[in-house]
């Protein structure tokens, strides 16, 4: 609830909404949860959903707001909710995922402390299924700290879910979401937003990310040529000056998360072509510590895959995404 002369800064929590009638209700009262004491908008930016999403947003009356309009995809969603927000600090949160209740407290704390204001500051959480349970384990590592991330660390990969705080002066001066991305519209986004401010990771669990793990072969298509587009973005980008290994890892892997999606989609030889792809691309990846792979994690791959496929061993029960102990990674898609 908003405080009179609260010394904290106003946030607004964008929910894009677009046929998640079913979570939609437990993801506004996460925002509405908050031990925060400054002032807290909810604000849900309902992109043209057919379901019974509208009744859901009426059924909160003024508690938040609320703004209909025709659909456009996600991006064009948040970038709404940027635009009619009237807090210049928003958290996005998408209307099938939770927050903490610590997690606006923890983020504001996070901004205030920095000296030069960060673009955006993401965080770490858990993974939970459709009905809500966990399905990974509470990270050791999740001690508050804060982390500075530069460019390069978003080019090899994704650094967190997009459940995070933003300044939206600074990324609606950079022109917001790309409505052109089907996907991984997010790392674009933050690479974008690192080129003119700082971005920074809470090591705290401040959210519930929903994985719903269905439709993982489309998605792996989808999901890989996205990420190939945002990568070639970033390079031709003015601001951004990397060496030629780092670019040539990146893309190595996108492909090895290409290849561990087809694996869980249980297409095993398109998983074990996309893992050659990925070698091919690059053979050693110096910067695999930096994106949370052991030293020779792709020809392990290979041979634990090539042996089932021709019966030796036995396949997993089940294929459990990579950074599963509270680490976003983009295994985690939803059907737009």
């Amino acid at each position: 609830m908003p405080v009179a002369d609260s010394p904290l800064p106003g946030v607004t929590v964008v929910i894009p909404v677009y046929n998640y009638a079913r979570y939609l209700a437990e993801a506004i009262q996460s925002a509405l949860a908050q031990d925060y004491a400054g002032a807290v908008e909810v604000l849900a930016i309902d992109d043209g959903s057919t379901d019974e999403s509208p009744a859901v947003l009426a059924g909160f009356g003024a508690a938040i707001s609320s703004h209909r309009k025709a659909n456009a995809g996600l991006s064009a969603a948040r970038n709404t909710g940027m635009e009619l927000a009237r807090h210049d600090l928003v958290v996005f949160l998408d209307a099938d995922d939770l927050l903490e209740t610590s997690c606006l407290q923890m983020l504001v704390q996070a901004w205030q402390k920095e000296e030069v204001k960060p673009a955006v500051i993401g965080s770490r959480g858990r993974m939970i299924d459709a009905d809500g349970a966990f399905t990974s384990e509470l990270a050791a590592d999740l001690d508050g700290r804060v982390e500075k991330l530069d460019i390069a660390d978003f080019v090899l990969r994704n650094r967190f879910a997009p459940i995070v705080l933003a300044d939206r002066r600074i990324l609606l001066g950079l022109d917001g979401f790309d409505p052109k991305l089907a996907a991984s519209e997010d790392r674009d986004m933050w690479i974008r937003a690192a080129t003119s401010a700082p971005v920074l990771l809470v090591h705290g669990a401040l959210h519930r990310k929903r994985d719903h793990g269905s439709n993982m072969s489309r998605h792996a298509e989808r999901q890989t040529s996205c990420i190939l587009r945002v990568l070639e973005k970033a390079r031709q980008h003015p601001d951004i000056h990397l060496t030629s290994q780092i670019w040539a890892e990146a893309e190595a892997v996108c492909l090895f998360q290409s290849a561990r999606m087809y694996l869980a989609a249980g297409e095993r030889k398109t998983a074990i072509s996309q893992c050659l792809r990925s070698m091919g691309r690059a053979w050693w990846l110096a910067s695999a510590g930096n994106v949370g792979y052991p030293t020779g994690f792709r020809i392990r791959f290979l041979l634990l895959e090539l042996g089932r496929l021709i019966g030796i061993g036995r396949s997993p029960a089940a294929n459990r995404p990579e950074g599963s102990a509270g680490n976003w990674t983009p295994m985690n898609l939803k059907t737009r």
